[in-house]
């Protein structure tokens, strides 16, 4: 039990201590999020109100 504790407080202290890599690499998944929702659902919205304006018209 106390070696469990002993190692979570190395791993806290270690995220602590790196917090700027800990911030870069959050803020390297946002940009992935964002290129996924930009480049793939994006243009499916484009297609669908594309098609939709097609069945109006």
């Amino acid at each position: 039990m106390l070696l469990d504790i002993a190692f979570l407080r190395m791993i806290f202290t270690t995220l602590f201590s790196s917090y700027s890599l800990s911030t870069l690499l959050i803020l390297l998944c946002f940009f992935y999020f964002f290129y996924f929702v930009f480049y793939y659902l994006v243009p499916d919205t484009y297609r669908v109100v594309g098609y939709a304006f097609e069945l109006v018209n």
